[in-house]
């Protein structure tokens, strides 16, 4: 039986800017493909000294760079090793030493996430290759081997396909608070309203072009599967409804701000009339005045005239 090792991943915001790509990434010697092609566009991913990089959302405002690293061997050494970095999230591999899921397996990935053995193996979910668990802590993955006499690379490849996952989901939950944060402020700041539309902007621009409620395609259905769990633990779908919740409720406010100026200036166009009404009626009073006053000097040198005559 092949010796037992573990991988720990962790997840980082990248701020190597130095790092040099190697290769394209490829798992297994294949390129990636469970990802719909729409996204996949938008994606760059490279294998880099120490692990991944990842850019999701490329040459765009919602641009997401990421890290990940992989550390191998013993539990203990593992755990020692991570513990000091700062990381976004982890997940946590093991390939089960029996064909059916192991207590030892659980507990040992939960102590790699989680600092404890918490997590028992009636807390996980079970796949048709796998069993796992995930919360905000991370994610554990324990794959069954059906055969645990020969070492192979399918678990350790759809682990590999996990990690992809779970990086997108924090892509797009970095993407949103950023945007939901720039709303936030400017509507409490009371920024003008050409600044509240770009924003306004920005979120349904990110929502039309880069979120999909699920980017997987389809004919990967265990991914599928996958993104589901991962979208209902970490509030992925949900996050994006209170972003609309929140550009609803900007769009009103764009709305009520349009209202007051129109009434502002309906209001301005009828006082602007009454005043030149005003200005127009004593015009023509003052006109009359005149006229009154031609017509009555006129009538005096009719009288002159005629007084005249009859002298």
């Amino acid at each position: 039986m092949f010796n037992k090792k573990y991988i720990l991943v962790s997840i980082k915001k990248l701020t190597n800017e130095d790092q040099t790509a190697v290769r394209e990434l490829k798992i297994d010697q294949k390129n990636i493909r469970f990802f719909r092609d729409v996204l996949m566009q938008q994606f760059r991913f490279s294998e880099v000294k120490g692990g991944w990089n990842l850019d999701f959302f490329i040459d765009s405002d919602y641009q997401q760079r990421l890290f990940v690293e992989f550390e191998e061997g013993e539990c203990s050494t593992i755990k020692n090793r991570t513990k000091k970095f700062n990381q976004l999230t982890q997940l946590a591999f093991v390939e089960s030493a029996e064909p059916h899921l192991d207590e030892f397996s659980c507990e040992m990935t939960s102590l790699l996430i989680r600092g404890s053995k918490a997590i028992k193996v009636k807390d996980l979910y079970q796949a048709s290759t796998h069993c796992g668990y995930i919360d905000g802590r991370g994610a554990q993955y324990i794959h069954l081997n059906k055969n645990p006499e020969i070492e192979n690379s399918f678990g350790k490849s759809q682990f590999f396909r996990h990690v992809l996952l779970h990086s997108l989901a924090y892509a797009y939950l970095m993407v949103m608070e950023q945007l939901s944060n720039a709303l936030v402020q400017a509507v409490s700041e009371q920024k003008n309203e050409d600044e509240l539309r770009q924003i306004y902007k920005k979120v349904v621009l990110f929502n039309a072009r880069y979120f999909l409620y699920q980017p997987i395609n389809l004919e990967a259905p265990a991914m599928c599967e996958a993104w589901k769990r991962v979208d209902q633990v970490l509030g992925i779908s949900q996050t994006n409804q209170e972003l609309i919740k929140q550009i609803e409720n900007v769009h009103y406010i764009l709305n009520l701000e349009n209202d007051k100026k129109l009434a502002q200036e309906k209001e301005k166009a009828a006082a602007d009339i009454e005043h030149r009404n005003h200005i127009e009626n004593k015009y023509n009073q003052r006109l009359a005045l005149v006229a009154i006053w031609i017509s009555f000097i006129g009538l005096i040198s009719v009288v002159d005239i005629i007084k005249n005559w009859i002298k």
